[in-house]
């Protein structure tokens, strides 16, 4: 028997573990309108891509070989190509991190190229799931050993029966008990106060199809109105007093539908009387029209220039500051310190408006 010399059999302890665990190159390139990905094994007899949850994947035959992917993302971004994984059965999982399609070819025995472009795919050669690889059978366990005709038989009366147990009961969230308490006290205000009436169990219908009657009912009894003596919380300065009325704080009727220049020089006439005396009711138009137009300021002078005692003066003032962006002299406090609460829109009036030049 002739021996090998001991150089081939350094060879072979090399090569054959190599060739038992083979391993595919994977290289990729950004190009324009495309990212390319190429898989290289020159072992490689056959290849199939399919859709999968992630993206796509590749399984190639015969299927015993790892891929390299260390530097998979070194020349790339993750825009189209997501991430590379292997699978458990030796597929490559593609996934993709846009809405793509991948197009597949082989240029050559062993090299297979995945071109990931943007869009809908052109074919549908590769949108379909790849076909699930068939499964060794498990083993069947084997029959239970026969009971042997020896056994003693079974005496029911011999058996210990099982201590009763009392179902548990199902517990009420504490919203649900919540709820209910409000429920039945109201209900039970209306009925004291007349507006609500507890109607005794109606009668079955007649024809199946009709609805039964209601047990509660409001009863519209004439001259007779549920309501709270409480005005409404959106009609309340900050100190808790009523708000001012609506047409006081109408600031879009106090300039009319002609050019601001037409309109100043009426608006600013007969500030004064016969011995400079001010008048009231031209100075209110003056400081309305100055307000229309976002000018806080401008409207703080002519009521400092013009000291006329007006029931507005004061609403006047803190409506100049709130469309000015500024907070009212001393802590907004008093009559009209609470502009800001009265009237939300106000405040975003001076913000969206731009004074005319």
């Amino acid at each position: 028997m002739k021996r090998l010399p001991s150089c081939w059999l350094l060879v072979a302890l090399v090569v054959f573990p190599a060739m038992a665990c083979a391993e595919a190159a994977v290289r990729t390139g950004e190009h324009p309108g495309f990212t390319r990905l190429v898989v290289e094994d020159p072992s490689i007899r056959s290849w199939q891509l399919g859709r999968s949850a992630e993206g796509y994947r590749l399984r190639l035959t015969p299927t015993a070989r790892a891929f390299a992917l260390s530097r998979a993302f070194r020349a790339i971004t993750r825009k189209r190509l997501a991430s590379l994984a292997m699978a458990g059965n030796g597929d490559l999982d593609v996934g993709l991190g846009c809405a793509c399609h991948v197009e597949a070819f082989e240029i050559r025995p062993g090299v297979i190229v995945l071109d990931i472009r943007d869009g809908p795919p052109s074919s549908p050669e590769h949108e379909q799931p790849l076909p699930v690889e068939e499964q060794a059978p498990e083993p069947t366990p084997p029959a239970p050993d026969p009971v042997p005709s020896s056994a003693p038989a079974y005496d029911w009366r011999k058996v210990t029966p099982a201590p009763l147990r009392a179902p548990e009961l199902a517990l009420e969230a504490p919203v649900v008990t919540a709820m209910r308490q409000s429920l039945v006290q109201q209900l039970s205000r209306g009925a004291a106060a007349g507006a609500v009436d507890f109607a005794g169990k109606p009668p079955p219908p007649k024809n199946a199809d009709t609805p039964p009657a209601p047990n509660v009912r409001i009863l519209p009894e004439p001259g007779f109105e549920v309501t709270s003596e409480a005005p409404p919380k959106d009609r309340l300065t900050a100190d808790g007093s009523p708000c001012p009325s609506d047409e006081r704080f109408d600031v879009a009727a106090w300039r009319g539908d002609s050019p601001v220049a037409e309109q100043i020089g009426a608006m600013l006439a007969g500030l004064t009387g016969e011995f400079d005396d001010p008048q009231a009711e031209p100075l209110a138009r003056a400081v309305r029209f100055y307000l229309s137009l976002g000018f806080g300021a401008e409207a703080r002078q002519l009521l400092a220039a013009f000291p006329v005692d007006h029931p507005d003066r004061g609403l006047w003032e803190a409506i100049a500051h709130v469309l000015d962006g500024e907070r009212q002299p001393g802590g907004g406090a008093g009559r009209h310190g609470a502009v800001r609460w009265c009237r939300g829109p106000l405040v975003g009036a001076r913000r969206s408006a731009s004074k005319p030049s």
